[in-house]
């Protein structure tokens, strides 16, 4: 069980649609709606703001609520993913303790294609990949290992992915480079798709660094692709027509999933991540294994993947959010950012 602090004066940041309703029982597993009765349940007091494209909103509701700590819940700002780190870094100027990751970790993680050089750079093993920028003339290298996924560099929650992503040959290469260029306006990139069990790894904290189950999504029957596509992530009657689930990884040897860890590691601080997170992996027959990108700040809803993961592990969700918010109280945000590591490997 995770040791609970004194009574703590919450302030929640999220959007305008999703705040949650006291005394409501609601089966729609809102994220807003779970970590107000965990913290409820705790015994902190808890108020939600919504904030779309004002950081007005946000200093009046400082200045009203005088909170001992922020639960960063926005992934966009005015609209856009792009303006996540502001928030991060409004708050960092502010000196509040704040949830989830920090600025500088979450503008690495944004963006997949300096997350992969950084994974080159330190030795974490992940998938050939070419970028193909916005405005610029679609230039294809010959030795292209395909099949290949395309997507955003920016973009997140597997939007704009679907079995279309994944293509054979270079004319559907730049049909697809064209289109998500055209309907995301960002930059896109061109992976090698990897066949092979898709895995989840949480982690949370800086000291020490908590790691999670591996936990793995399961596809019943088999599409053409196994792609953790926008459809097999968040609709319900799609799950069910391919039978989708996730639980915890079976099957994987000691070896492996230590080297997994150990890999979950190196690229957390690679990024400088801090707060919680998830990696999203690919493990092949062989039992080697691709990072494809890390998650900041994932889903917190009480029946999703990292939920559900901490319940494995023997972390119940109240204690789950208690633990964010112990690790967000002890993080040193000036630090971070002026070192780039984790204060426990820092002499690593």
């Amino acid at each position: 069980m995770i040791k609970r602090t004194s009574r703590l004066n919450v302030l929640a940041l999220t959007y305008p649609g999703h705040l949650p309703e006291p005394e409501t029982n609601s089966k729609d597993n809102l994220m807003e709606q779970d970590i107000l009765s965990a913290l409820t349940e705790l015994g902190h007091s808890a108020r939600f703001v919504g904030v779309s494209d004002s950081i007005d909103v946000v200093t009046e509701a400082i200045k009203i609520h005088q909170p001992d700590i922020i639960m960063n819940l926005l992934d966009e700002f005015n609209g856009s993913v792009l303006h996540e780190p502001n928030i991060a870094a409004y708050l960092e100027l502010l000196e509040i303790p704040y949830t989830g990751c920090n600025s500088k970790g979450l503008v690495l993680a944004r963006d997949k294609a300096l997350t992969k050089k950084l994974f080159e750079f330190h030795r974490v093993p992940t998938p050939w990949f070419s970028l193909f920028p916005k405005g610029q003339k679609i230039s294809i290298l010959e030795t292209i290992p395909y099949p290949v996924i395309v997507k955003s560099v920016f973009e997140e929650s597997s939007l704009s992915i679907s079995q279309a992503s994944v293509v054979d040959d270079e004319k559907a290469l730049i049909k697809r480079i064209r289109f998500l260029h055209d309907t995301t306006g960002m930059d896109v990139m061109a992976e090698a798709f990897i066949e092979g069990r898709e895995l989840y790894v949480g982690m949370i904290g800086h000291e020490p660094l908590r790691t999670l189950p591996i936990w793995e999504l399961i596809f019943g029957k088999k599409p053409k692709h196994t792609v953790a596509t926008y459809q097999v992530k968040f609709n319900p009657k799609y799950q069910k027509r391919w039978k989708i689930d996730s639980q915890r990884a079976e099957g994987i040897s000691p070896l492996t999933e230590k080297q997994i860890i150990k890999a979950c590691q190196v690229a957390y601080r690679a990024l400088s991540l801090s707060g919680y997170v998830r990696f999203d992996l690919r493990l092949k027959d062989d039992g080697r294994f691709y990072f494809l990108e890390a998650n900041p700040n994932p889903d917190l809803s009480q029946e999703e993947d990292f939920g559900e993961a901490a319940k494995c592990s023997g972390l119940p969700y109240a204690d789950l959010i208690q633990l964010i918010l112990d690790s967000a109280l002890e993080y040193n945000h000036s630090a971070a950012l002026s070192t780039g590591l984790l204060k426990s490997n820092s002499k690593s």
